[in-house]
């Protein structure tokens, strides 16, 4: 019996067609393997040599001996390996995808012509025809608000960049945390914290120690407010706080709060994969992970109903070791517009501590969008994490010139050039950051693709 369901109604059209077979360049080939790519597409019902297929779509193989293939884009013709850590994760990714799926599939299904409308949404997806037939340089995004509500491509969008923006999110957040980014929430275990700034003290720490690892990285600094938060009133009672994280003096420690708004989030998966690292990374320091209110602000409001299926539920499908969310993580969606004006944090309802950013910046590329992200963080956010597609990132410099400081995860030092593909934006004055250990152990290795780099 397969593992995986194939009960879905979508499952001979939510994927592409086998007569729809056009598939034109999207990222930057210097990076990667495109043009080089020894394998071709597989065909729809072609499984992978010796894999076991995990789900309907055929993205995720157990390979056995805690290897998996798995793939990220839609003809299925770039593997990308993973072992067993990698492995587990993705296995929880596809139950919650089938909580996501679901809604999708009952969107299209509620069409007059669901075939009609699953195979328009392919068309959309592939062609772009709004980002095509755009000026050069006009700064139009994929596609317009219209086409981004349309079911079909939802249904499609849903099914690949749930797997692209968890594994890519997962590594960024690899590489940010070996810089201390989320030291002041997720702090080592019996580390002295002080009260002056916590951005500037993680990043300097990850100075000092080039980038510690997650067991041993340290941050200097959680400001007052977030001490009070705590239920404690000095550097040094954070400092006496026990290795489980449970007491601070005599009184009960309340978990740190942090709070995550992904601009343009759509659906939320970075918040998913957000959630799920901080909670991995707690458990490897022995502390107890934050509170969390993950918030997707995007421009298109039929994305709420598919964050709010994101969180894993108390028993039922989830093992009950990671069924743990509940009142510890909250998600949710609201409605923002970039270029309308209004606040994030106004939008949000909330003051917010980190921003995510994945693949956006192609729709803010002028001057009052790196107004905003500058504003957010003078106004008390510690960071900006940003995942994008092209190496090259015209909102560097345009932030740069603001006093932001840019600091770049991937490396800079190979005959293929600039890469800003992963990046933190950090607020003006901000000690400038190591670069990323070169040694750093990924769970999802070549994530976003480098092989090209090594040569291989």
């Amino acid at each position: 019996m397969p593992e995986h369901d194939r009960t879905s109604h979508l499952s001979n059209y939510s994927m592409p067609s086998s007569s729809y077979r056009h598939n034109p360049k999207a990222a930057p080939a210097r990076f990667g393997s495109a043009g080089r790519n020894k394998h071709r597409p597989l065909e729809k019902d072609e499984d992978v040599r010796g894999g076991r297929r995990l789900d309907e779509d055929g993205m995720v193989y157990d390979m056995g001996g805690g290897v998996c293939t798995y793939f990220q884009d839609r003809m299925r013709q770039y593997p990308f390996a993973t072992g067993a850590a990698g492995l587990s994760l993705l296995r929880r990714l596809l139950v919650v995808n089938r909580r996501v799926f679901a809604l999708s599939d009952a969107r299209v299904l509620a069409t007059d012509d669901p075939r009609r409308t699953a195979r328009e949404g392919e068309y959309l997806y592939v062609e772009k025809p709004s980002q095509r037939s755009a000026p050069k340089g006009a700064g139009v995004g994929t596609w317009s608000d219209e086409e981004y509500a349309h079911p079909g491509l939802q249904a499609l969008y849903l099914r690949l960049k749930s797997f692209q923006r968890f594994t890519e999110s997962w590594a960024l957040y690899e590489r940010a945390a070996a810089l201390g980014i989320f030291d002041p929430w997720v702090r080592p275990a019996g580390v002295h914290v002080s009260a002056e700034g916590a951005t500037q003290g993680a990043t300097a720490q990850g100075a000092t120690a080039q980038g510690a690892t997650a067991q041993g990285a340290s941050a200097e600094g959680a400001t007052d407010d977030k001490l009070a938060a705590d239920g404690c009133t000095s550097a040094e009672s954070v400092g006496a706080r026990s290795a489980s994280g449970e007491r601070c003096g005599e009184r009960p420690l309340e978990r740190p709060k942090l709070c995550v708004a992904s601009l343009g989030g759509g659906p939320g998966y970075e918040l998913l994969a957000l959630a799920w690292y901080l909670r991995e990374l707690a458990t490897k320091r022995g502390v107890r992970p934050p509170r969390l209110d993950l918030v997707s602000l995007d421009l298109q409001p039929s994305w709420d109903p598919f964050v709010r299926a994101l969180p894993e539920p108390m028993g039922g499908e989830s093992e009950s070791e990671h069924a743990m969310e509940g009142a510890d993580t909250t998600y949710r969606f609201a409605q923002w517009d970039i270029k309308a004006g209004v606040g994030a944090c106004e939008a949000a309802g909330s003051a917010i501590d980190l921003c995510l950013i994945s693949n956006v910046l192609v729709y803010c590329t002028d001057e009052p969008s790196a107004h905003v992200l500058t504003s957010l963080l003078q106004s008390g956010v510690r960071a900006i994490l940003v995942n994008e597609r092209n190496g090259e990132q015209r909102m560097v410099g345009m932030v740069q010139k603001r006093g932001v400081v840019v600091c770049k995860l991937l490396d800079q030092s190979s005959a293929a050039g600039r890469d800003d593909r992963q990046l933190l934006f950090l607020p003006e004055g901000t000690p400038a950051p190591p670069p990323v250990p070169r040694d750093l152990e990924h769970t999802f290795p070549n994530v976003p693709y480098e092989e090209a780099k090594k040569g291989s």
